[in-house]
């Protein structure tokens, strides 16, 4: 299957679980040799949850493959229904998880996505062969003298020879590996210039034993960028591209861009100052903006009307257990329906609701119940399970960050005294376009 699809694929699948936490590894890898000794899945487990080894079980909620960690991830991609995985390390704890169900469903996002990664794929495939013509067409390799830089060679000849005396060995020898010539230009890639080129690599100067096949790499890596410059720059003289209009205008750009930089630098920001009481005046002014977000788990049904979404938020209002209305309800939606939302059994941002439904949470606490009109004409009955109200991040780790934005905006305040001044020395032309349609 191509990649491209396998990708398309994994952002596009939900999956239904029921999943184990265990306290310790050796617990759970016992629990997979009792079950592939023929024992019952769930009968195992909530043995282990009551020897207190475990926790978990309950009822499922089908999940996004993608938002999984990739080893789960990968692991319940390539599983059928029914099947265990192994013991995955979590945080604190050691999982292992049965695959109840597994589907696809439609998500333009993922499949836009796919389509921007597979023509990513074939505009690098086009420029890589692109590349190794304009490489064919301007430069010549010498292989001799390239064998004089295979550093896995060098290694095996010399194994406790150190990265400094092979750089220092190479410096003064300038034999061209590759030789860049359009007819009235040559370059060189010299025996030299690879070792001037690892010596820079090489970490404030520290010294190890030679690296062959890292050493290579770099080599690899310098002569490709060199040779891409170059012939790049080759090609575009021949066909007069330097010449063009939208050459000479992105030129022009530059240069522009280059000069009031320079302007910025050497007359606005010199002598400007950011006053730390005016950092902390922007924190207390924006605290909404450095606060992690309303965390909220819910309980969800969906229906298919109205009416019965609000009768069972009724229901659930005078009392009746969550388990006993979403059993005697008429009128819920298929599980199984892609276009219902997975708003229960998750710990979710509010950010991550749908906008609407943002502004109806605002401030809930739990036991807090909701109606929400869904898109889809479908509509949820919503139970607050637990809610984590936002926190704020203390001044101490975002003083760093704000200080850049209240210096961004003394700098562009300097700029406007500047502007002022310049337009009482300079004459301003305005220009008028007219529009004839």
């Amino acid at each position: 299957m191509p990649r491209l699809w396998v990708t398309f694929l994994h952002d596009s699948v939900t999956m239904k679980t029921v999943t184990y936490r265990f306290h310790q590894q050796a617990d759970a890898e016992a629990f997979l040799d009792d079950l592939n000794a023929g024992g019952d899945f769930i009968v195992l487990a909530d043995k282990m949850v009551a020897d207190g080894k475990a926790q978990g079980g309950g009822e499922s909620e089908y999940q996004k493959l993608n938002d999984l960690l990739p080893n789960v991830a990968k692991a319940v991609f390539n599983m059928e229904p029914g099947a265990v995985s192994e013991v995955f390390k979590g945080t604190n704890d050691f999982l292992v998880f049965k695959l109840e169900d597994r589907r696809a469903y439609e998500d333009p996002a993922a499949r836009l996505a796919a389509r921007n990664r597979a023509l990513q794929q074939k505009a690098d495939k086009v420029q890589r062969v692109y590349l190794s013509e304009l490489i064919d067409k301007y430069a010549t390799f010498d292989d001799d003298a390239m064998s004089l830089v295979d550093f896995e060679k060098i290694a095996d000849k010399n194994p406790d020879e150190s990265r400094t005396e092979v750089i220092t060995r190479l410096q003064g020898d300038q034999r061209p590996l590759v030789t860049i010539t359009n007819g009235k230009e040559i370059v060189s890639i010299t025996v030299s210039d690879i070792a001037e080129a690892l010596k820079a690599e090489m970490y404030h100067g520290v010294d190890s034993k030679i690296n062959g096949s890292q050493m290579n790499n770099q080599k690899v890596g310098f002569i490709q960028n060199k040779l891409t410059a170059v012939t790049g720059r080759m090609e575009a003289e021949e066909q007069k591209i330097h010449l063009s209009a939208e050459y000479l205008e992105k030129i022009e750009k530059f240069e522009e861009r280059v000069l009031f930089d320079t302007f910025v630098a050497k007359a606005v920001v010199p002598g400007l100052v950011v006053k730390e009481e005016d950092v902390r005046r922007y924190y207390y002014n924006h605290l909404e903006d450095y606060a992690s977000p309303l965390m909220l788990k819910m309980k969800s049904l969906a229906f298919t009307n109205k009416e019965n979404a609000q009768d069972a938020l009724k229901k659930l209002q005078a009392g009746s257990d969550f388990k006993w209305v979403s059993a005697n309800m008429t009128g819920l939606a298929d599980a199984e329906d892609a276009k219902v939302l997975s708003l229960g059994g998750s710990l979710l941002a509010v950010t991550a609701l749908p906008h609407d439904l943002q502004h109806e949470v605002v401030g809930a606490r739990q036991g807090d119940m909701f109606f929400y009109a869904g898109p889809d004409n479908l509509y949820y009955t919503l139970v607050v399970d637990s809610a984590f109200p936002p926190e704020a991040k203390t001044y101490e780790e975002v003083r760093q960050e704000i200080g850049k934005i209240v210096y961004g905006q003394v700098v562009n305040d300097a700029l406007e005294e500047w502007v002022v001044k310049l337009k009482e020395v300079y004459e301003t032309e305005i220009f008028l376009v007219q529009n004839d349609h």
